[in-house]
């Protein structure tokens, strides 16, 4: 962790999962917004890409995220942007993941929007 973000990987063809725990309750939100930048991924191939969301379980390993009550995947992008996962009818507590297997990047803000 940077002052002003959390590296997920810095080498590439490492990056895999990062989750927040405990569980937060998502009910009251109508979005969750993410601002990120994806650095280098491995051996620059389009297979691979960044998934964001909430879900029931941790992740347990390389490129498994396990489950995605709802979720934006596919985003591959070196350019610091937002992304924004719909959770208007999301109710109760889960992770929030991130999916990033044999990429490189970081996240500078997570924001939940009423």
């Amino acid at each position: 962790i940077t002052a002003d973000a959390i590296t997920w990987a810095t080498t590439d063809g490492v990056g895999n999962q990062v989750w927040f725990s405990p569980k937060m309750d998502v009910t009251k939100y109508i979005a969750m917004h993410i601002e990120l930048q994806c650095g280098t991924r491995n051996g620059n191939s389009a297979n691979y890409s960044v998934g964001i969301g909430v879900g029931n379980y941790e992740p347990t390993g390389a490129a498994q995220p396990n489950d995605w009550v709802s979720s934006t995947t596919g985003i591959w992008d070196t350019s610091r942007k937002t992304h924004t996962v719909n959770l208007e009818s999301v109710t109760g507590a889960y992770f929030i993941k991130l999916a990033a297997y044999a990429t490189t990047g970081q996240i500078f803000n997570i924001w939940f929007e009423e």
